[in-house]
């Protein structure tokens, strides 16, 4: 019996040699002292009894590890991310972890011995009957259920076992809401595409590889003249497509198939009345090996596209015919309007040189106010009108930024005074002196604005002031600009700020009645400001006065700065031999009383021709030349003194141009035909002499530096 249990354990000679060995240390000389029979039994005792004890302590060795183990599968099993459960039966729950609580929707309490089948949502019911029948039989088995909670429907994949019995069985739980949320998502999206394709306009046809039809949508099905349940299954040949649009049609898919990439190609379909045009794709579908599986033609009827893009065409074209003819109206009219006003405003200043009755002089003064008014008014028709039909292009030089504010500021202080108003000229010390830009627009721009807080201010001070702001370019060449003028005027009403830069919008009738001009200045500055990248905006108070701040993008200077014409005082010129190129007989007598009254000598030619025969037989200093002439203009009159057709010596005289044409491409054109300078009629005699002095400067100095000086 003894030798039975000690075989359990570590084997009954292991134990008997080991129990031996402690024996023997324990009995000392005791068989010395017994007889031999009772020392044998003895003996026997005490290996049983040491045999025990190692049995013992192995049992307890082996009761620790289980125990561990055992503690180490519970929290497995509790702690695993799926559902384990197990079912009794008539599919009671028994043994669950935490998870396949919380899967379920219901806590510890009331999971543990609940019917699994109340759980599920009723429709799922018959399959967890079905899952346990099988699973009951050996055969392990699966299904998809869904379980209603406060969240909204899960959905579980269960997976059913059987243990060592039938029963219970091993349930295990998995969260697939995930996955089932992607696939109804799936769904949804191939619908939207299904009733996107049967809606659509566009051609869709899917085909496999040998040309077969696979999917037509409605469209597609009109296209081919069928129904698109007789087109499933043929192909273009079988369905009658005419041979040069198949021949089209399969070369593209053939080479979409050869690319392994998409391909554009144009199906062109006669009709009776009108040929159709499509815009067609083929686009390859791969599967999920990267193999060509079928391909997809997507055809679009661009023939209405075409004929609106032709009919925006020739609308485009008779648009740009009309700017043209708009630009060639603008310049006649520039030139008819300014022709008459030169000779006008001419012979009144000259008038007003004269010993005259304080009476006439009066009257004279007001009709040479109303003249200057006047051109200021078609200055400012022309000036939108040309930024309108895209003639205005900024010049781009270098030019002194404070120079060109203080000359603002002296001219504007002596109206202010007039006015009893106070002007105040601020300049920031960090402004950049010099800058690159177009410093008669920049001017145009602060002169029209000077010009509105001057017109609607009565009482106060009006003020301009310039600073740098934070570069707000990484170009370091770029200098941010701003500049504010500010009044006390009566402001703007609020229902009117919104369109303040419209164009001919001054504000209410009696404004404009009692203020006058065109309402036009705004305008200007606002599409000046756009062609310079720069923004203006304005903040007003009705009563207390308006304040327009103008930012603008200005490009840093080069080395050498000139002095900008507009900026320059009036030229101090010596005495001076002229030949004046002008046939109108006012202008001409204007222009002769002008210069000669500032001492210089002057002869005349009534057209080019007689310019060239003049400058052949006499000794001048400069060429006052008219542009638009009889019998030879002023271009061409200048062209042949280049030539040398007056003789070689005054091939290089200085020529300024005259022209009451204000156009930028008129300027262009008359400086390409080899004048130094060009003057806008009317005339001013500060104008003029600016002129002649930087013509004659850079003839003269043509010998001596080399250089000449800008204008």
């Amino acid at each position: 019996m003894a030798d039975k249990k000690v075989s359990k354990g570590r084997g009954a000679d292991s134990l008997r040699k080991a129990a031996e060995e402690r024996t023997k240390s324990s009995l000392g000389d005791l068989e010395k002292r017994v007889p031999t029979d009772a020392q044998e039994l003895m003996h026997d005792l005490h290996v049983h009894m040491v045999e025990l004890d190692l049995q013992n302590a192995e049992l307890s060795q082996v009761r620790g590890d289980l125990e561990e183990a055992r503690q180490q599968y519970w929290e497995l099993f509790q702690h695993a991310p799926v559902g384990y459960m197990t079912l009794t039966q008539g599919s009671y729950v028994g043994m669950f972890n935490d998870e396949a609580a919380v899967l379920f929707g219901a806590g510890k309490e009331r999971f543990k011995g609940a019917s699994l089948y109340s759980l599920l949502h009723e429709d799922d019911r018959d399959a967890l009957y079905l899952l346990v029948r099988r699973a009951i039989t050996g055969i392990p088995a699966e299904a998809e259920v869904r379980v209603e909670g406060k969240d909204g429907v899960r959905w579980l994949r269960l997976l059913a076992r059987t243990l060592p019995k039938s029963l219970p069985l091993l349930l295990t739980a998995i969260d697939i809401t995930p996955r089932k949320q992607a696939e109804e998502a799936l769904v949804r999206e191939r619908e939207g595409f299904r009733r996107l394709a049967e809606n659509s306009p566009d051609m869709i046809c899917r085909s496999d590889l040998a040309g077969r039809h696979l999917y037509v949508n409605p469209a597609a099905a009109r296209f081919l003249g069928q129904l698109p349940e007789n087109v499933v299954g043929k192909t273009l040949r079988e369905l009658g497509l005419p041979e040069d649009l198949r021949r089209v049609w399969e070369e593209a898919v053939s080479r979409a198939i050869r690319l392994r990439q998409s391909v554009r190609f144009v199906l062109e379909l006669p009709r009776t009345t009108t040929r159709r045009t499509y815009q067609a794709a083929v686009v390859p579908e791969f599967d999920r090996h990267g193999a060509i599986e079928s391909v997809l033609v997507i055809a679009r009827d661009i023939t209405e596209m075409q004929l609106m893009q032709q009919r925006l065409r020739e609308l485009r074209d008779r648009a740009l015919d009309a700017a043209l003819t708009k630009s060639q109206f603008l310049a006649n009219m520039s030139h008819e309007i300014r022709t008459p006003m030169n000779g006008i405003l001419g012979m009144l200043r000259l008038a007003l040189k004269a010993e005259l009755p304080d009476k006439v002089r009066k009257q004279l003064e007001l009709a040479d106010e109303a003249g200057y008014n006047l051109l200021g008014i078609i200055n400012d028709i022309l000036d939108i009108s040309k930024i309108e039909a895209g003639k205005v292009d900024l010049a781009s030089r270098d030019f002194d930024l404070r120079e060109l504010l203080q000359a603002l500021a002296a001219e504007l202080e002596p109206q202010c005074r007039e006015k009893g108003l106070s002007f105040v000229l601020s300049l920031e010390a960090a402004l950049p002196s010099t800058v690159r830009g177009d410093p008669l627009r920049l001017r145009q721009i602060l002169d029209n604005l000077l010009s509105n807080s001057l017109k609607f201010t009565r009482q106060g001070e009006v003020r301009l002031s310039a600073e740098a702001m934070p570069e707000e370019s990484d170009e370091a060449a770029i200098h941010n600009v701003l500049f504010r003028v500010e009044d006390t005027g009566i402001g703007i009403p609020a229902h009117l700020q919104k369109r303040i830069f419209d164009s001919f919008t001054q504000g209410e009738d009696d404004l404009t009645k009692r203020y006058k001009g065109t309402g036009l200045g705004l305008a200007i500055c606002k599409r000046l400001v756009k062609l310079f990248g720069g923004r203006i905006d304005f903040e007003s108070v009705e009563g207390e006065g308006t304040a327009f701040h103008v930012l603008l993008p200005l490009q840093a200077a080069g080395e050498n700065v000139a002095t900008s014409c507009s900026s320059r005082p009036p030229q101090e010129l010596g005495p001076l031999r002229l030949l004046l190129v002008e046939d109108e007989r006012i202008n001409q007598l204007f222009m002769l009383d002008m210069l000669q009254g500032e001492g210089h000598e002057v002869t005349v030619a009534a057209n080019g021709a007689e310019a060239v025969f003049a400058l052949a037989g006499g000794h001048f200093d400069a060429v006052l030349m008219d542009v638009q002439m009889p019998v030879m203009d002023g271009a061409e009159a200048t062209r042949r003194i280049r030539r040398g057709e007056a003789g070689d010596a005054v091939a290089g005289i200085p020529v300024i141009g005259l022209s009451a044409y204000a156009m930028r491409e008129d300027e262009e054109r008359f400086m390409a035909s080899g004048m130094d300078a060009y003057v806008t009629k009317p005339v001013a005699y500060g104008d003029l002499a600016a002129a002649i002095a930087a013509a004659s400067g850079a003839e003269l100095g043509r010998g001596r530096n080399g250089s000449a000086p800008e204008c």
